[in-house]
């Protein structure tokens, strides 16, 4: 925690107290990120990502000792892959691939990280 100077007192402290605590994050060994980054133009998003196949995959992940997986619930294009009211889906999302790699992660015990980008959205690029 070097980045946090002695010298804000005790809500550095604090800090490095809650750090310390609460990061399973670094704790785990081995960890997984999925790549997903679909253009808006792919048809058939994760149309094959059913909660079924979802299982497979992390069951797979499970037997190669993987602790954590990231994979993706907001791209930089600017659309979502679980169904939405609030944000832009993807156009031509088949399933809920979020929800679906989620649920079967959790059901082997494997911890979840969303990947969400908030430094840049195609999509709102285009609306301003």
């Amino acid at each position: 925690m070097a980045h946090i100077s002695a010298g804000y007192g005790a809500g550095a402290r604090n800090i490095r107290r809650c750090l310390a605590q609460d990061n399973w994050y670094g704790s785990l060994f081995r960890k997984a990120h999925l790549d997903y980054h679909l253009n808006p133009w792919i048809r058939d998003a994760a149309k094959a990502m059913t909660l079924d196949e979802a299982r497979r995959q992390m069951r797979m992940f499970k037997d190669a000792g993987i602790q954590s997986v990231e994979f993706f619930a907001y791209d930089h294009f600017g659309a979502a892959f679980y169904p939405s009211d609030v944000v832009l889906r993807h156009p031509s999302l088949q399933q809920d691939y979020f929800g679906n790699m989620t649920k079967a992660a959790r059901e082997q015990s494997i911890k979840v990280v969303a990947y969400v980008n908030v430094f840049g959205n195609v999509y709102l690029a285009s609306k301003h």
